[in-house]
């Protein structure tokens, strides 16, 4: 077995799926196929049973999916700690940052870290905050960088600490809110929950006339051409020239957001991963 076979089995335990597999190693799939083909070849078992709804590791593949992710680690840990021999961090991080972060916060961020640590490679996943979370409990990143309240027993860092805004276009300066279409942001479970305490508190029952979107950019594109109000964090509204009032609640707390940096104390033990925390922590003094 080579590295390559073990970035194989590890992309079809991810995906369940030769085709998917296929474009994330951006080869063919008949190309996905006669790796697995030669492999089965070389072990003599059958590794995977193929059907309609994807694929399913047989117990002989089971094996060698486990041996194949426990060599691969022993050969990544060989690597870092032959290159903190030689001097220089290096290595791949692994990290899911949230979609609004990342637009607005990580490329300066990773444009220091790049110049401090060259030989560092950055792999980063950018999603909506609720799928990066289970990604991230299942252990597909060193580290990762979401707002809200997510339950998590090991090192979490806060690194941005924000308020948020009723924002919506001028012409509805002197328009209550409650007059005004509605625009509903999918996010995170805790902002939802507070964005609906705030409306209820201000008795707000936004009716059917209200527009659902998954989309900060897209909702204030809405907002720009008068389609309604919405409630958004600061980060967001650097390039915004529409009105934006700051929300509190009925006991006076600001309607704040938190983001958190989530890391396990064993993948800080990395190099490039303390390297990156240790930049991070630079940011927030």
């Amino acid at each position: 077995m080579t590295e390559q076979d073990f970035l194989l089995l590890k992309t079809l335990d991810q995906t369940r799926n030769i085709t998917q597999t296929a474009k994330i190693l951006h080869l063919t799939q008949p190309a996905v196929t006669r790796q697995i083909q030669m492999l089965e070849d070389e072990l003599n078992a059958t590794l995977l049973l193929r059907s309609r709804h994807g694929i399913r590791f047989t117990p002989e593949g089971d094996i060698t999916l486990k041996a194949a992710l426990d060599a691969d680690q022993i050969l990544i840990q060989l690597r870092q700690a032959l290159n903190s021999a030689k001097g220089y961090i290096c290595g791949t991080l692994h990290a899911g940052i949230s979609m609004n972060y990342a637009r607005h916060y990580l490329p300066a961020i990773l444009q220091n870290f790049r110049q401090s640590y060259p030989k560092v490679t950055a792999q980063i996943n950018v999603r909506h905050s609720w799928v990066l979370y289970n990604s991230f409990l299942s252990g597909d990143y060193d580290l990762a960088i979401l707002p809200g309240e997510y339950p998590w027993n090991e090192c979490k860092k806060t690194i941005l600490l924000e308020q948020v805004f009723a924002v919506m276009s001028s012409c509805y300066e002197n328009t209550p809110l409650e007059e005004i279409p509605f625009i509903q942001r999918q996010t995170d479970a805790f902002f939802e929950r507070n964005a609906n305490r705030w409306l209820e508190e201000n008795k707000i029952f936004p009716n059917q006339n209200c527009i659902a979107i998954n989309n900060t950019e897209a909702c204030l594109e809405m907002v720009r051409h008068n389609l309604g109000w919405a409630i958004i964090p600061q980060c967001c509204l650097k390039n915004f020239n529409g009105i934006a009032k700051p929300l509190s609640f009925a006991d006076g707390t600001p309607f704040l957001r938190t983001t958190y940096l989530f890391y396990t104390r064993k993948s800080a033990e990395l190099p490039q991963v303390q390297a990156f925390i240790n930049e991070m922590e630079a940011q927030i003094c």
